[in-house]
């Protein structure tokens, strides 16, 4: 009787990524003339994950229980290939985050900065007087007066103290336009990518439906991926929500 074929495993949806348990030898006359290849296709190396690298996408499926040793073997295996079809992703460099514009005073605001500048310059000054200085604007202030008040030196003190206490009220307390916030910057098409059959290997290899909340087993596989392999997809969970509704 003829013996029954090998089994087989399916590594991702629709990506016809199939591996073979084990594989009989060629026969002789296909190892001498081996088949070439169609010109119209390049074959894909995969990315090869060291077993460091390997071993750390695999720990928090371990650690969660999710599958068996030979479903999380595949499940790596699915991500060599997906790795290999987006490798810019791992060596383009990171977008800048968009710099928030710092909002215009207006002109009262202005005004006031203003004021609180000559308010504290002329509280300076008249610490600065000299005795004799300060004698001639005491005599001043007394001549100028029309009541006859005498100006003493305590007199001189309350009036720094008032002046530096507007410097201080209106030195920035007035109304400030709000920024406009940064926009919401885009993710690559091929991260999505990424992202999407990230998910289709864990639904196949698990039989799960992946799920993109805080403290999934998907999603920390997700960043056990970019931590070991420094390729740059979104974690964040309402990213990865919004990547997987698309899909």
């Amino acid at each position: 009787m003829p013996s029954d074929p090998p089994p087989i495993s399916r590594l991702g949806s629709g990506r016809s990524y199939w591996v073979r348990r084990t594989s009989p030898p060629p026969p002789e006359a296909e190892r001498s003339s081996p088949p070439k290849r169609p010109a119209g296709k390049r074959f894909v190396e995969p990315y090869r994950l060291s077993d460091e690298q390997r071993a750390a996408i695999i720990a928090p499926l371990a650690a969660l229980g999710v599958g068996d040793e030979e479903s999380r073997s595949l499940f790596a295996a699915a991500m060599e290939y997906d790795l290999a079809g987006c490798r810019e992703l791992a060596s383009a460099e990171p977008p800048q985050p968009a710099r928030r514009p710092k909002p215009k005073p207006s002109a009262d605001e202005r005004s006031l900065r203003e004021l609180a500048a000559a308010a504290q310059a002329l509280a300076e000054q008249l610490a600065g007087l000299t005795p004799a200085a300060a004698e001639r604007l005491r005599l001043a202030l007394s001549e100028t007066d029309r009541f006859k008040h005498g100006y003493g030196d305590e007199y001189l003190q309350a009036l720094r103290c008032e002046l530096q206490r507007i410097a201080g009220t209106t030195a920035s307390k007035g109304p400030e336009q709000a920024a406009p916030p940064p926009p919401k910057p885009e993710v690559p098409e091929a991260a999505q990518r990424f992202v999407l059959r990230a998910a289709d290997a864990y639904a196949d290899c698990f039989e799960t439906k992946p799920s993109p909340q805080r403290g999934s087993a998907f999603l920390d596989t997700l960043k056990a991926i970019v931590s070991a392999t420094g390729v740059r997809v979104p974690t964040e969970p309402r990213a990865v929500a919004e990547i997987l509704a698309k899909g």
